[in-house]
This record gives C-alpha cells, structure tokens and sequence, in this order.
C-alpha cells in the first residue's frame, strides 16, 4: 500500500542536523512512500490575517496568495505528516509558527468535543470520511537536558489534537552540538531510519526508541562545558580587528 507522506523542514539552516534526522527518517520508511517536502526557509507563507474567509466566504481556502495553498493542499490528502524543526527559544522557529497558523483553514469553525472531553474543531477531512494522519515530531536542541523539550510537546499534542491528527510519537535530541564529540551521531541517524520504518508499518514510533533518542547522550557538564569553549573559538576569530 502506498503511503502519502508530507514532509515539513523547518531549520532556517539549510544543513541542519535536524533535517539531517528528517532525511534519515524518511529513507527509513523505505519503499511504497510518496515524500513531498517543503522546506519552509523557501517558502513565502505570510501570517494569518484572522478575517475568517476560509471559514466563511470560501471554505477550507485562504484568501491570500502565497506559498501556502501548495502546502494546505498536500496536508490534506497525507498519510503522515513530519514535523522537523530545531528548539528555538523554548518553541517553534518562528516561519513553521505561522505556516501552522494558516492550518486555520483545514479544519471547520464548529466545536465538538474529542475523547477526552476537550472542547476542538472539527477537521474538514476527517468529516467528509478521510482517516487522520499520523504525525510526528522531530527536533533538537543545544541545551543537553531533554526536559528543554517540555513546551514543544505540548504545543505539538495541541496541534495534533484540534487538527485531528493522530499523535505518531517524536524524535527530541537534546545536546545535538555535543553529539559529535560523544561519538553517537551516527547511532542518533540509525535510530531515526529504525524510526522511520516503524511509523511506515505501523503508524506510531515505539515508546522505546523515543525514550532512546531523548538520551543522555553526554554529560551535561562536559557538554556546557565543550559548547561554551566553542563559542568562546567562534567569538575570537570573529570578532572585528582591533577589538
């Protein structure tokens, strides 16, 4: 069976190591997948503008024009949907924020209410008798201590929770600047494609290998420790003569 898979890259870097992992990731999910990426770096989506007409005057469209019409439309016809965006300031990169605030238009202005009596909106796929998508997380951070991680995963199990997707698990490396000298980066990308492959035959990272991905995969001391050292080169070469 063929799988339908949006991709969404949402380092501002091009070669990042965080769409390092997202590459990893879906060579894992192997053969019988449809990838279509979008690196948001490309993308011109400008902000929500809050007027409601893809609620009200044509729904389920946005009236601007810009990049996002492409993406709103491999949303909705996905399979899966992975998110790949690196930590930055305890949150989302600020272009993947208002790329998912344009999501508006995929779901319905009516309430209902999911299992767990929480008040959402109705997804317009889920309506007209599609199955949800399952859907991941992938990010990293400096900081070496995984509870860094604690307001994106709320934040990504809200998202999932009034776009009726399903929740697939995620993939948080903490420390990512350290890996290299720890000698695990190439374990970290293994366990991404082991990932991939599971998501692809069963819709749902197991909890053993998100567990294993969070780490530890150094110490955080010697990671403060090697990242602030780092820094301190950077600042040094870079600064303007004289200085």
């Amino acid at each position: 069976m063929s799988l339908n898979v949006v991709a969404l890259a949402g380092s501002p870097r091009a070669r990042s190591f965080t769409h390092r992992l997202l590459e990893a990731f879906l060579e894992g999910m192997g053969e019988g997948v449809t990838v279509e990426r979008f690196d948001v770096r490309d993308l011109t989506v400008n902000p929500c503008r809050g007027c409601f007409s893809c609620w009200f005057t044509t729904p389920g469209r946005c009236s601007q024009h810009d990049d996002f019409p492409r993406v709103a439309a491999g949303l909705a016809r996905a399979d899966a949907i992975i998110l790949a965006a690196p930590l930055y300031f305890d949150g989302l990169p600020g272009p993947v924020k208002t790329l998912l605030d344009r999501c508006v238009c995929l779901v319905e202005p009516y309430f209902s209410v999911d299992p767990d009596g929480r008040s959402v909106h109705r997804s317009r796929r889920v309506i007209v008798g599609g199955s949800p998508p399952a859907a991941v997380l992938i990010s990293t951070c400096g900081f070496p201590e995984p509870v860094n991680f604690t307001p994106l995963e709320g934040h990504f199990r809200a998202i999932c929770r009034n776009a009726s997707w399903v929740d697939g698990g995620n993939l948080l490396v903490p420390g990512a600047g350290a890996l290299d000298p720890a000698g695990c980066r190439q374990e970290v990308l293994d366990l991404a494609a082991r990932a991939g492959r599971e998501l692809a035959t069963g819709r749902r990272i197991p909890a053993s290998i998100q567990e294993r991905m969070r780490g530890p995969w150094v110490d955080p001391e010697l990671a403060r420790q090697g990242m602030n050292h780092f820094f301190a080169e950077r600042l040094r070469r870079e600064a303007p003569p004289g200085d």
